[in-house]
């Protein structure tokens, strides 16, 4: 059964209508429609994506083909689909902060599955297109944003259909991961140093960035990782806890060590091809669980010293 946040409904079949007039209507006046297809081209590979950075859109899995079945086209004569067994995915760079696409069923011998998860890769809907007429399926402006879709054919004949895409990257960035360690040791200004992420934890979508807020203002720092937690009470006479262990890995080159400036917080948006580590850069790979903390200078009594913010976990898909 669909969730309150999405909208799946069945509609006759219909050819050559104006559905980017439709992706207008789907992202209002919030922001701007960013990808609309009906998949009007011929790929030579499984492969492709759509859009431009950072809001592009991955599919995977199929390429665009021609069915030879009237009745699996919404616009146009060309569709994205599915045989038996074959698993198709839409990651999104950008979570969708709202989308609309078709999805059908050949016939009533052919099972189809449409999967929708989160920015963490929480699946939070699991609709079934029909065979006797496409399904609509919205996720409305408001609804948690999507980091990815799957569609998958899970029956032994017939082809599924997936039609007319149209994609509104969100305004917003949903939080990523679990905190851990905290809270952190109160630096100079009181409060103890908080960590975040926004993005996608989607590998593909190649888009996270790393927040520290609640730090001391106009000091410089950096963010640290590693693939493993642990936890050192003020290393190196630092204030702060170290909540990482193993091999662990600094943003510190150019352009990485940052200043927290009046707001006391510093961001970076990371490539997860060139994650640090002490023995050069690695990439990450979905399946593995990576962890974040951000260091910071500080002064407190007149005198200088560091600390460090609460640990961060992300999962990666």
């Amino acid at each position: 059964m669909a969730s309150p946040d999405s909208i799946a409904r069945s509609v006759p079949f219909r050819r050559l209508v104006g559905f980017l007039t439709g992706a207008v209507a789907l992202c209002g006046m919030s922001f701007a429609n960013d990808v609309s297809t009906s998949f009007e081209f011929p790929m030579s590979g499984n492969s492709f994506e759509l859009g431009q950075s950072p809001r592009r859109v991955f599919f995977d899995g199929a390429p665009t083909a021609i069915a030879g079945n009237l009745d699996l086209y919404v616009t146009g004569f060309y569709g994205w689909l599915a045989s038996p067994g074959v698993v198709m995915t839409m990651t999104f760079e950008t979570p969708a902060g709202a989308l609309e696409f078709f999805a059908r069923a050949e016939d009533s011998q052919t099972q189809g599955l449409v999967e929708l998860f989160d920015a963490n890769g929480n699946l939070v809907d699991t609709i079934v297109p029909e065979s006797t007429q496409f399904t609509k399926i919205v996720r409305p402006v408001g609804a948690p944003p999507i980091g990815q879709v799957r569609i998958q054919n899970v029956g032994t004949s017939g082809l599924i259909s997936v039609e007319d895409v149209s994609y509104c990257a969100a305004p917003w960035g949903p939080d990523l991961g679990s905190n851990f360690c905290g809270p952190a040791i109160p630096n100079s200004t009181g409060q103890a140093g908080v960590m975040r992420a926004t993005g996608s934890t989607f590998v593909q979508a190649q888009n996270v960035t790393l927040r520290a807020e609640q730090l001391p203002s106009n000091e410089f720092g950096f963010f640290l990782t590693s693939a493993s937690q642990g936890f050192v009470q003020g290393p190196g006479g630092s204030q702060g806890n170290l909540c990482l262990g193993g091999s662990i890995g600094r943003f510190n080159a150019p352009g990485q060590i940052l200043n927290t400036g009046p707001m006391g917080a510093m961001e970076l948006k990371i490539d997860l091809d060139q994650i640090p580590t002490p023995n050069g850069m690695t990439s990450v790979l979905a399946g593995e669980t990576w962890n974040f903390q951000a260091w910071t200078r500080d002064t407190v009594a007149g005198a200088s010293t560091s600390n460090l913010t609460e640990g961060l976990e992300l999962s990666f898909l």
